[in-house]
Order: C-alpha cells, then structure tokens, then sequence
C-alpha cells in the first residue's frame, strides 16, 4: 500500500510541476507559436503537450496554428484530439478554409476517411463536396469510399 501511495504521489507532483510550466510557457514565452508549430511536427510527447497547450490558446492563436492541427486530424494516433480542436474553432472561419488547407493532405484511403469524418462533423455539405471528390478518384479505394458515402444510406 505505501508503493501505490508513493506512486500516486509521484504523479500528483508531476501534475503540480507540469501546470505550474504550462502557465509559466503560457504567460511568457514569446515565441509560443512557433515553438507549437514545430512541436505540432515533434516527437510524440511533444505533439501531445503541444495539442493540450493549443486548447489553452486564443482564438487568434489556434487559428493561426490550423494547418498543422488539420493535418494531425489524418493521423490515427493524434486525429481526435485534433478533430475536437478544430470542431470547436469558429465554424464560418473554418469552412472558408479547411478545403485549401486539407487538399495536400488527401493522399490515400484513410486520409480521405479520417477527413471525411471531420467534414460531416462540421457540414453535410461539405462532406458530400469531399465525397464527390473522392468518387472521381482514379484510386480505387479513395473512389469506392465517396461511392459508399455518396448512396442514400452512405
């Protein structure tokens, strides 16, 4: 019993000292931007430190940083934390756009079902756009994927 008392310890000291930095990066560092853009780019722990920063951001400051959350919402491993990001930014700011932005990401398959996912989560319409575009694919799999979305029950 007095290990897992330690340990619980051991993780509510952490805690303590990861907020206390949170609020000392939030507050001071200057260059905080740049700095979560190439962390958004990083190693593991740095994109999810750098994700649950970006939810303690202005509005102003998470868009600026929407490209590189856009392209974690492709990623299995960081897609829905990133997906609840950009759900929750202004909408009107986000399909004016999330096309352009998304266009280079849509290589294969799954970065077309990971997008389409978020789509229909912002706008049908905008999901059917993206549907459309992928049953025009000459890849297969991408066209058989807006095909199946595209049917009524799709």
């Amino acid at each position: 019993m007095d290990d897992e008392n330690l340990l619980w310890q051991r993780l509510v000291n952490s805690n303590r000292s990861y907020i206390e930095a949170r609020t000392d990066f939030l507050q001071h560092a200057k260059n905080r931007i740049e700095l979560l853009r190439g962390a958004l780019n990083g190693t593991g722990l740095e994109v999810i430190t750098a994700i649950q920063l970006v939810e303690a951001l202005g509005e102003s400051e998470r868009l600026s940083l929407f490209p590189q959350i856009l392209q974690k919402c492709i990623s299995q491993k960081w897609g829905s934390f990133a997906r609840s990001i950009v759900i929750n930014l202004p909408r009107p700011w986000v399909l004016e756009h999330i096309e352009a932005e998304s266009k280079n990401l849509l290589v294969d398959h799954l970065d077309y079902l990971m997008m389409l996912g978020l789509y229909t989560a912002l706008d049908r319409a905008l999901a059917l756009r993206l549907a459309g575009l992928a049953a025009a694919s000459a890849d297969e799999d991408i066209r058989d994927l807006g095909v199946s979305y595209l049917k009524p029950n799709g």
